[in-house]
């Protein structure tokens, strides 16, 4: 009997919904780093997860959510495998509404993603796309 891993099945997962990858752990973890600037204030972030069919809203990974050595962020979502994001992306502007009590008007915070493409630019050749969205970086080519 053939036992498949957690790894396995996230590897079978990730050749059935994807044709390519385009970022490496050692990417996103340089990426992570890069964008770890106060004066970008980026604060929010939304990452679609291979095989998943939504993408989930989430704080922005910074230096000090990244596993020492390791392919991990622990993100506000919980522990995150770098290889399992599809994309992510920074919008423009996004509602912020505290403890998400709808009691609370939300506020819209803007995000200034056009200097993070700036500072990606000067990394080196990463795949992102700049749009009126927001700015999107992706990890995986999908079959799609």
């Amino acid at each position: 009997m053939v036992r498949h891993t957690a790894r396995d099945r996230e590897q079978g997962r990730i050749a059935r919904h994807t044709r390519a990858a385009l970022m490496s752990n050692t990417k996103w973890r340089k990426l992570i780093r890069a964008l770890d600037r106060a004066d970008l204030q980026l604060g929010h972030c939304v990452i679609k997860f291979v095989g998943e069919p939504e993408p989930c809203p989430a704080f922005k990974p910074g230096e000090s959510t990244l596993y020492p050595g390791g392919g991990w962020i622990d993100a506000s979502l919980g522990p995150i495998r770098l290889r399992t994001i599809e994309w992510l992306m920074f919008p423009r502007r996004y509602e912020y509404r505290p403890l998400n009590d709808r009691t609370i008007p939300a506020k819209v915070v803007e995000q200034n993603v056009d200097e993070a493409v700036r500072v990606l630019g000067d990394l080196g050749c990463y795949p992102i796309e700049l749009s009126d969205q927001g700015l999107l970086i992706r990890g995986y080519l999908s079959q799609t």
